[in-house]
């Protein structure tokens, strides 16, 4: 994660005026004892019996907390996590795979990493959750509910032309290939898909809508600037409610990190009322983490 491909984003933060701390205490921390002259520099979180290698006391100052895992129960360790409303906040996981962020304005925020593990773009899929906090609330500390990044396994090259997708859960997928631009970071265009179980659905600032399937893709934040966007049909596992409406909820930053947008998306019923799917005119633009909703018209 820390290589030098990481250079253009964070220029780009630095001068984005999102707030940027500085380096964590061991970067740059010499190896060994007192009595060695090494100028190495103790690899974060490598050595369980040399505590000066773990970053693990939260800040004297936070107001948000949350803890992330991979998919073997496993912390995720230094990996930049965004924290991203009208106002954007970014802090790396410690070595128990904990992230605090020391300041928060009144808002719905989207809490996401901000890169892919280990650099594998093609694998590890968008997942985030919405986070309301008021000022002045307090520590808000979602430690106990770790966030695990999904792994996609389901993947192909994008391909070129008209392309069509369906996943082993029954998510449906077609798109334009030659209208795809890829984002920072990966080099192939890769489409794979992973289902968000119940447990880890977002549950915060869903502004009264319920979700009823979940899925995260990868390659995360692709692109078409086509009204048509990504052409979705999602089955569902019971029929939505007579007269409830329904949409697909995305969450992204905008390029830069200077601002986070939490959008919904037109979706039409089956008359059956067993799936949903967007409206031929107009897609899901990106490929990010997409939640088909519900939501009871007393809930609006």
């Amino acid at each position: 994660m820390r290589s030098a491909a990481l250079a253009l984003p964070l220029a780009l933060l630095l001068g984005s005026g999102c707030i940027v701390l500085d380096d964590p205490d061991w970067v740059g921390q010499p190896a060994g004892d007192d009595d060695d002259d090494s100028t190495a520099a103790v690899e974060p979180c490598s050595d369980p019996d040399d505590p000066a290698s773990w970053l693990v006391e939260p800040p004297d100052e936070w107001v948000v907390a949350a803890k992330f895992l991979r998919p073997d129960g496993t912390d995720v360790q230094n990996l930049m996590i965004t924290l991203c409303a009208s106002s954007c906040y970014n802090e790396p996981t410690n070595c128990e795979g904990v992230v605090y962020f020391p300041v928060a304005g009144t808002g719905v925020y989207v809490l996401e990493p901000l890169f892919a593990l280990d650099q594998e773009f093609d694998r590890w899929a968008r997942s985030y959750d919405f986070v309301a906090y008021a000022e002045g609330q307090g520590e808000l500390d979602l430690t106990a509910t770790p966030y695990t990044i999904p792994l996609a396994e389901e993947i192909e090259p994008i391909g070129t032309g008209e392309q069509e997708r369906v996943f082993a859960s029954g998510l449906q997928v077609r798109f334009d290939a030659d209208a795809v631009t890829l984002p920072f970071g990966p080099e192939i265009g890769t489409l794979g898909a992973v289902e968000i179980p119940p447990e880890r659905f977002p549950t915060g600032g869903l502004r009264g809508w319920t979700p009823m399937r979940v899925w995260a893709l990868a390659v995360w934040e692709m692109e078409i600037d086509e009204p048509v966007g990504f052409q979705v049909m999602a089955p569902l596992t019971e029929a939505v409610p007579e007269g409830n409406e329904v949409t697909w909820l995305i969450a992204h930053y905008d390029y830069g990190i200077v601002e986070g947008s939490f959008e919904a998306f037109p979706a039409e019923v089956a008359a059956d009322r067993m799936s949903i799917s967007t409206p031929a005119a107009q897609g899901i633009p990106r490929s990010t983490m997409w939640i088909a909703a519900t939501r009871a018209p007393e809930s609006r």
